[in-house]
């Protein structure tokens, strides 16, 4: 017996948000009360890899599909985890725009874009965002213009990012548990570690440097 298609969608729509986001949208294909259901998740996990590098134009129309056609209004997005290598960076902008909102609480993102992806402003006053994880090619160097920074939520930090800017930590007024990693990579590409000043509310640091090789 089929027990599992008898339980409520909000049951049913937390059991799949520990798959892949694309396994759960495989399970519409289960039968027809099944068909719908992914729509509702509000828990994202999109990796690039399963499509393979011949895949690229086929995991954007993914994206764009899932983003377009999920029941946003009523299951806003709380957690969203993207992982992907992409020439350029369109359309990840578009993508995080859609996805920034006042609901959304984790956002991890590991991004190898050859010429690197800005992170939209909006995400720096996001006031729901508990954890923040960048990795890889993502810019946070806005030069002077650094938009304002507010994230009274936010409680986790990780960057693994070429630069880091003290404002950033200063807009986190709760921040709890904070993973700086430095890595090896071009002159151009630095972060400023002198002037890093470490919240007060700091109970876990983690720093690895190995920008010196």
């Amino acid at each position: 017996m089929d027990r599992i298609s008898y339980l409520p969608n909000t049951i049913i729509c937390d059991i799949l948000s520990y798959l892949p986001t694309k396994q759960a949208v495989s399970t519409s294909i289960l039968c027809h009360s099944w068909r719908h259901v992914w729509k509702d998740l509000q828990v994202l996990d999109i990796d690039d890899r399963p499509f393979g590098s011949s895949g690229k134009a086929s995991f954007d129309s993914f994206v764009n599909a899932i983003l377009a056609q999920r029941n946003a209004d009523s299951y806003p997005i709380e957690k969203f985890r993207l992982t992907c290598e992409k020439f350029e960076e369109d359309p990840i902008p578009t993508w995080l725009n859609a996805v920034i909102g006042p609901h959304l609480q984790e956002l991890y993102l590991s991004l190898n874009v050859m010429f690197g992806t800005s992170m939209p402003k909006a995400i720096f006053t996001c006031t729901s965002l508990k954890s923040l994880v960048l990795k890889r090619d993502i810019s946070l160097d806005y030069g002077p213009e650094f938009p304002d920074v507010y994230l009274p939520s936010l409680k986790n930090l990780e960057l693994d990012i070429a630069h880091v800017n003290n404002k950033l930590l200063s807009g986190c007024p709760v921040l709890e548990n904070l993973k700086l990693i430095l890595l090896d990579m071009a002159p151009e590409r630095y972060v400023y570690t002198p002037t890093i000043q470490m919240p007060q509310t700091l109970k876990s640091l983690t720093f690895e440097d190995y920008s010196f090789g």
